[in-house]
């Protein structure tokens, strides 16, 4: 500086020494670590608090999806039931609304289901609803006066406005918070044209073989009581057996009639 080389010779002394020497450094150096101590802690309970809840919420999750799987496999279920079933199943609301209609409700009735699903029951049965249909589920709505067998017979009406006999067993069920009546139903117009059938064959043989049979065995009862010591040997054989088989028809058709 200025042309000349200049030295500077500095130290301290011992005063200014036994002033300057103080614990500050080791003290900030020890909080340090302490704080350093206190956020590693800090961090690793957080980092253990985060793996936690991310395993708590995988195993919520797994459970979730599980139940969803369970679920999702009931309400399969319940829909495989409704669609293979082979009765006729439908679901109704309280004011006589239908909610569901199965395949079979559609191959009985003629209607597809997203032309019924809506409608009130009175289209399926119109002749028979206000009379009973409408009491039967009404009564079910006090469980006072339900019955245990919950069936009724009634008349259904397809969509070409045929008509035809069909069996109706209702129970109540519960679809979250509202109440439905869950019907079953069934075609038994064969049963009761079978039903015709088994009457008039019933009738055709009082009236063409049993009656006159009877009269049959009456006359030969009465000719074997009046030609007593009359007829020869062959004679009272033959009447006697006419007799005997006549008794055997009468008891063969009971035994039919009865089945």
């Amino acid at each position: 500086m200025y042309g000349r080389n200049w030295l500077f010779d500095i130290w301290s002394s011992n005063s200014f020494n036994q002033a300057a020497n103080t614990s500050q450094t080791t003290i900030i150096l020890v909080g340090g670590l302490l704080i350093d101590a206190i956020l590693f802690i800090l961090f690793y309970l957080l980092a253990r608090t985060n793996r936690r809840s991310i395993k708590f919420a995988g195993k919520l999750e797994s459970g979730y999806r599980q139940k969803s799987f369970k679920l999702l496999e009931t309400e399969e279920l319940k829909n495989s039931m409704m669609r293979n079933a082979i009765d006729g199943l439908l679901v109704i609301d309280l004011k006589g609304c239908i909610v569901s209609f199965n395949p079979a409700c559609e191959k009985m009735f003629g209607y597809k289901s997203k032309e019924i699903v809506g409608n009130d029951i009175n289209l399926l049965m119109p002749n028979s609803y206000n009379h009973k249909t409408s009491s039967f589920f009404l009564k079910y709505q006090k469980p006072e006066k339900r019955e245990t067998n919950g069936c009724v017979e009634l008349e259904g009406v397809r969509k070409d406005s045929a008509k035809f006999s069909l069996d109706l067993s209702v129970c109540e069920v519960s679809i979250g918070e509202k109440r439905h009546y869950f019907g079953i139903l069934r075609d038994i117009t064969e049963r009761k044209q079978i039903e015709i059938m088994r009457d008039e064959f019933i009738s055709t043989v009082n009236c063409e073989i049993r009656n006159p049979l009877t009269s049959i065995q009456g006359s030969l009862g009465l000719l074997k009581q009046q030609t007593e010591g009359q007829l020869d040997e062959r004679g009272k054989k033959l009447v006697g057996i006419s007799y005997h088989n006549c008794q055997k028809l009468a008891l063969l058709l009971d035994d039919v009639l009865s089945m």
